[in-house]
């Protein structure tokens, strides 16, 4: 992947294997979070699995990626049998003032030397042939992304001002031509700026706001999402999908737990793993349930699988931290 000349003090390092043929289909782009190359690297996985034509190129979008993170997309991608390149932002997206820096989409599309890119969050898994997303592309507007209707309706109920048409940023179709023509960036830079002290989600609200009117919807297939699941009356997903025949793009947004956390719901922690332990589960993998709220939605997705065993055994627990607590306030009025 080739860095436009303007951005000459961008780095990019080619790992993984080789191309063999030229690709015939835009990039797809996964933006690693700091510390997160195991999340991005899952998201890959799940991506090149799903993708028997291989006919596009791999980025992954860092700032200032440690050797080790660079290490591990080479061996996923000699694993997988695919090239990725690591692309370091950090000279495009510089800290100003006080604030931190950037959001390292809002500079991509001006770096890159593509006509058009998919752009990807590593909160996901991609569990379809990616190239099949461009069936919903338009040309003449400068993104396109599913309605995030959920985050919208919320918004609104929380008085703020959202455009009808609200998508949510963690799968878009760039036109990064368009982007760089109409200074896109410099748009949604110029809308943070005056609206930091209200700002929620900045680069997803930068995105809707500044570029209303330019941006466009599309399949919902190609971001499902826990809360635009809940806004359709949806509270059980494995009632909704099955893991093995789910097609399209699952995000595990928030404030649903994710699926690395104990308590999450299984079908997510079941999609997920299939793809995260291609890559190798760290030693850190699992987050433990550090609340009663939490041990006890965990003791309640076990019991729904049939594992009494372990479900009694959070329930006891549980049982025994409120007994606890209730032995401690006793002696705390007792003593007064």
């Amino acid at each position: 992947m080739r860095i436009r000349p303007e951005h000459a003090g961008v780095t990019s390092v080619e790992t993984g294997m080789p191309a063999t043929a030229p690709w015939t289909s835009p990039p797809v782009v996964v933006v690693m979070r700091d510390a997160g190359a195991f999340f991005a690297q899952v998201t890959l996985a799940s991506v090149l699995l799903n993708a028997p034509s291989r006919s596009f190129p791999l980025v992954v979008a860092a700032r200032s990626p440690d050797g080790a993170a660079v290490a591990g997309f080479d061996r996923l991608g000699k694993r997988l049998g695919a090239g990725i390149t690591v692309v370091d932002l950090a000279a495009a997206s510089p800290a100003t003032g006080d604030g931190p820096p950037p959001d390292l989409r809002l500079v991509l599309p001006e770096v890159l030397d593509c006509a058009r890119m998919a752009l990807l969050e590593s909160d996901l898994v991609v569990q379809a042939d990616i190239t099949a997303i461009w069936n919903g592309y338009q040309d003449g507007k400068v993104a396109g992304g599913v309605p995030d209707r959920a985050g919208r309706d919320w918004k609104r109920a929380n008085g703020r001002t959202v455009p009808d048409l609200y998508v949510n940023s963690g799968v878009l179709l760039l036109d990064c031509e368009a982007w760089r023509r109409e200074r896109a960036g410099t748009a949604c830079r110029d809308w943070l700026e005056q609206n930091r002290a209200s700002v929620q989600f900045p680069f997803q609200d930068s995105l809707n706001a500044a570029l209303e009117g330019r941006i466009y919807p599309i399949e919902e297939t190609w971001n499902v999402t826990p809360n635009e699941l809940r806004r359709k009356g949806v509270t059980n997903i494995e009632q909704f999908y099955d893991v093995d025949t789910f097609s399209g793009i699952f995000h595990f947004d928030g404030p649903s737990p994710k699926p690395w956390c104990r308590w999450s719901n299984p079908w997510t922690q079941e999609l997920y793993l299939r793809y995260a332990r291609v890559v190798g589960l760290p030693a850190d993998f699992w987050v433990e349930a550090r609340t009663l709220p939490e041990a006890a939605a965990e003791a309640r997705w076990a019991e729904r699988k049939g594992d009494l065993v372990k479900a009694n055994r959070i329930y006891r627990r549980i049982v025994d931290g409120l007994m606890q607590r209730g032995a401690a306030a006793g002696a705390s009025r007792r003593l007064q």
